[in-house]
């Protein structure tokens, strides 16, 4: 099956493990850009699901061709299975600023609940932000201890 470059921003979805939406300011700036340079610069990219396509990274962009009322948006179709895509999902959230300590071990309470043990490497990777926080207050350290256990990783460690 040959991969489009470009789609109509409707046959896009969101990404439902998404939890953080892009603000207003957010997507108003990036509909500016878009004007400004006449173009999408970065392809969204996206994986296929059923007969439409997931957005995985490219949401501000997404909302900003819709706001724009754009015909086509450039894409780049990755092959990545749906524990990947949760992983993306979860690093894209986690990698916005402003994201609340609450939010992160939301997040990985959640990867860890849909994967099990699958997930340590991403545990793993986040490893010193987890302990800093578990340092900082007993109810995530409680929360995080229950995460690390079901990866296999020693919450004493």
């Amino acid at each position: 099956m040959n991969n489009p470059t470009v789609l109509q921003p409707s046959k896009l979805v969101r990404n439902s493990r998404r939890l953080a939406r892009p603000g207003q300011a957010q997507v108003d700036t990036m509909a500016a850009s878009i004007q400004s340079l006449g173009m999408i610069v970065e392809p969204i990219q996206v994986r296929r699901v059923g007969n439409g396509y997931e957005i995985v990274d490219g949401e501000v962009r997404w909302l900003a061709a819709l706001q724009l009322k754009l015909d086509i948006v450039p894409v780049e179709i990755i092959l990545i299975d749906e524990q990947e895509s949760a992983a993306a999902s979860l690093m894209l959230n986690m990698e916005r600023e402003s994201i609340a300590p609450e939010e992160v071990v939301s997040n990985l309470e959640r990867l860890v609940s849909e994967f099990g043990a699958d997930a340590a490497e991403i545990v793993t990777e986040r490893l010193p932000e987890l302990r800093e926080l578990a340092q900082a207050s007993p109810e995530f350290k409680d929360r995080i201890d229950v995460v690390l256990v079901i990866c296999k990783i020693d919450p004493q460690g």
